[in-house]
């Protein structure tokens, strides 16, 4: 339950307006397979609650390196 708790809730109308706005940079052309973007454009995304799109595989693969907070990361852990 608690592992698409975190999901459910981010489909409230105040999180998608509040996402709209965490674009602010062109990622159409990132390059994805250098790390470091990578954990950046994650940690962006799970900051602003923006988690449509984002795989597991991921999320899992990046999580110790990802700048958010240790409340997250510790959910995270749990649920993928």
């Amino acid at each position: 339950l608690l592992k698409y708790a975190i999901f459910t809730h981010m489909k409230h109308i105040y999180n998608t307006q509040k996402t709209q706005a965490v674009w602010d940079y062109d990622v159409s052309t990132a390059n994805f397979a250098n790390p470091w973007v990578m954990r950046w454009y994650l940690s962006r995304r799970i900051n602003w609650a923006d988690w449509k799109g984002l795989r597991k595989k991921d999320i899992k693969e990046h999580l110790k390196h990802l700048d958010i907070s240790r409340g997250i990361k510790k959910l995270l852990a749990k649920a993928v």
